[in-house]
């Protein structure tokens, strides 16, 4: 592939999960993510630590590794580089247009990158907000709105950059707000693309953990810190974001996470993202990427974008339908979930989603049969099981939503949602002693389990 003037720098984990349609694709996705990269012509660089190097370069010999020169924070795939090691490496780089990029990322093959971003890279950093599916062939596309995958600047940016990149590391929260923030602070502009734009494949994230708090106090730290320094006012979207991250910087480091505190974080999100992405920009997209070869089973990026409009207009009408719904407006939603799922009648979002609405209408029959459809593809969805069970136990099938709960508990151990509705269906079963017996379990493993301890009073007639 012709290399254009676009370097950019990611950190490729040693080992990477993924079901699309509920088949394994691990290391096939990331193939797949890499592929997409260099068909637009960048050049990849991937910072990770030396006892990584050695597999990753035998299995992704294209791509140029780097050792992390710096500690490496403990991620959810194993060990991350600070982003201060990717801006390091891109800083030595040749290429005029340099990036950041989050590697489970599909790009859209478009001439449109090594077009358009040299035009913007001098004084605007560019990003854009993914879109997520659980089938890269035939799901539907959702905006993931609140964070960004991608960055591309220039070696001034890049520099500066470097000099405030402080504790953000990869695969942990907050750095993409930081480097926006970061560029405006020091003047770019934050260009939001709309298309050409990226994919990715929906996995379970960890949310709210000892990670998210501890760089979200980093972050809005930081933006105390830069706002107090400057003589001038800070950019609007600075603005917006201050009054917030002035009352996190106020709370003591060591004060015990609790549920307000998580509130204040949250909100930093709240008051940012929209200001960054109340314009976006589209370019003309240009041509397709040439394609390398690929065999006839194989998932190209090509194949990823094919009717991506209609696609998104699925992923768009059936959170529509929910809203319908949540507004007490049921016969709106109804065919507005029927449109979703003409459009993408595999897609497992749309079979749960229609599956649970068809539930909560108590269709019981109609459930099932949606649920089993989305089972197909994710049989290990402990969500879906719950609510399959749930369709099961109201049509008295017992014995099947108790094999549903089981298998469940099978793959989440301590899901307590599972816990307690195979309690629940065990007793309505006439098992009350195993119901009971259960969650004495449960209570044993973990005591302040609190629905499981009224529970067990319920069961006992207490």
């Amino acid at each position: 592939m012709t290399q254009t003037g676009i370097a950019v720098a990611t950190s490729i984990p040693p080992t990477l999960a993924r079901k699309d349609a509920g088949r394994d694709a691990d290391r096939e996705y990331q193939r797949l993510c890499l592929s997409s990269w260099l068909e637009c012509g960048f050049r990849v660089m991937s910072i990770n630590a030396a006892d990584e190097i050695a597999a990753l370069a035998g299995r992704y010999p294209e791509i140029t590794f780097i050792e992390s020169m710096k500690a490496v924070h403990p991620g959810s795939g194993g060990k991350t580089p600070y982003i201060a090691d990717l801006l390091d490496a891109l800083i030595a780089a040749r290429e005029p247009v340099l990036g950041i990029i989050n590697s489970d990322i599909v790009f859209e093959p478009s001439s449109a990158w090594r077009e358009q971003l040299p035009k913007l890279v001098n004084s605007a950093v560019v990003t854009g907000q993914r879109h997520d599916a659980t089938s890269l062939a035939k799901g539907t596309f959702r905006k993931y709105y609140w964070g960004f995958d991608y960055f591309f600047f220039d070696r001034d940016a890049a520099q500066r950059l470097a000099t405030s990149a402080a504790d953000f590391a990869m695969g942990l929260a907050w750095w993409d707000y930081w480097l926006p923030a970061s560029a405006s602070m020091n003047g770019r502009d934050v260009v939001v693309l709309d298309r050409p734009t990226v994919a990715h494949l929906v996995h379970k994230e960890p949310y709210l953990d000892t990670g998210w708090r501890r760089m979200g106090f980093e972050f809005a730290r930081f933006i105390e810190r830069e706002a107090r320094a400057r003589s001038e006012a800070v950019p609007p979207s600075i603005g917006a974001l201050l009054p917030s991250c002035r009352q996190l910087a106020g709370i003591p480091v060591d004060s015990p996470p609790s549920h307000e505190i998580d509130l204040k974080i949250s909100q930093m999100a709240l008051d940012y993202i929209p200001q960054l992405t109340r314009s976006a920009l589209t370019f003309d997209r240009g041509q397709p990427t040439p394609q390398a070869e690929a065999n006839k089973d194989q998932l190209t990026p090509t194949i990823v974008f094919q009717r991506f409009e209609e696609r998104l207009w699925a992923g768009q009408t059936l959170e529509h339908a929910k809203r319908l719904e949540v507004e007490g407006r049921p016969h709106e939603a109804v065919s507005e979930f029927r449109a979703a799922l003409e459009k993408t009648p595999e897609d497992f979002d749309v079979l749960a989603a229609i599956g649970e609405y068809l539930l909560r209408q108590r269709n019981f029959g109609a459930a099932i049969e949606l649920f089993k459809k989305a089972a197909e593809q994710q049989p290990d969805s402990c969500r879906l099981l719950n609510v399959l069970a749930a369709a099961l136990r109201a049509s008295n099938r017992y014995d099947e939503a108790i094999d549903c709960l089981e298998h469940a508990l099978h793959v989440e151990p301590d899901d307590e949602a599972s816990v307690c509705n195979l309690a629940l269906t065990l007793n309505e079963a006439g098992r009350r002693n195993e119901a009971i017996r259960r969650l004495e379990a449960a209570l044993k493993k973990s005591p302040d389990f609190a629905d499981a301890s009224a529970l067990l009073a319920r069961l006992r007639g207490r």
